[in-house]
């Protein structure tokens, strides 16, 4: 199935199921559907939706299970990496939850084999995450579950491959430390980070494993 299909599919579940179903089901089932072709990055046997399982198990417990967190969760990697368009998401589920996928949407302009692009791409998206977090702090817990899952991972699979990990991405391990530190930084500055700084330990175990 072609991620059109798979977008159209998801819209036929949702006209036909989103008043009976619970937001963050409708989300899990959207999301399931346009990624269902999707793996990991260099792991061709791992289905991408696991990494949206993780993450929504940490919003779960970061946010006292807040619905709207929870779906965007689901969706945050919907217009990134598929079909999917932010009017799309604003039809199927109101433009709170369009905002704040937006605010998670990486600008993936150019080409990542430029010199300077990837980093460029990596300070934009931070400083963009800053800004909207000074109206809606909440955008950065979605933002610190992405993260964690996505250095989680790496660490299991450092653990497993060792320096070979590093070949499955557009930049060097260098310039993922120096991202990841980045992002570590300002969720530490961050208002949620002020009063619960226990849940940016998880992102910096695994930055100690990874770079220490």
């Amino acid at each position: 199935m072609n991620p059109h299909s798979q977008t159209r599919h998801a819209t036929e579940l949702t006209h036909a199921q989103i008043a009976a179903l619970p937001l963050t089901l409708t989300a899990q089932q959207f999301a399931t559907c346009v990624h269902a072709n999707q793996h990991r990055k260099g792991k061709p046997k791992m289905p991408f939706v696991t990494h949206l399982v993780a993450v929504t198990e940490w919003l779960k417990l970061w946010t006292d299970n807040d619905e709207t967190l929870i779906a965007v969760g689901w969706l945050h990697d919907t217009v990134e990496d598929t079909e999917t368009t932010l009017t799309d998401l604003e039809r199927r589920f109101g433009s709170v939850i369009r905002d704040l996928v937006a605010a998670e949407t990486e600008n993936k302009f150019g080409h990542v084999d430029e010199v300077g692009t990837w980093r460029s791409r990596k300070l934009d998206q931070i400083a963009r995450l800053a800004h909207e977090a000074e109206q809606e702090p909440q955008i950065l817990y979605v933002a610190l579950a992405d993260k964690t899952a996505n250095i989680q991972e790496m660490v299991t699979d450092y653990q497993q491959v060792g320096d070979t990990l590093w070949i499955r991405f557009n930049s060097s391990r260098e310039d993922q430390h120096w991202y990841y530190q980045r992002f570590a930084t300002l969720i530490g500055n961050s208002v949620i980070g002020h009063n619960q700084p226990d849940i940016i330990q998880p992102l910096k175990t695994a930055l100690d494993i990874l770079w220490r």
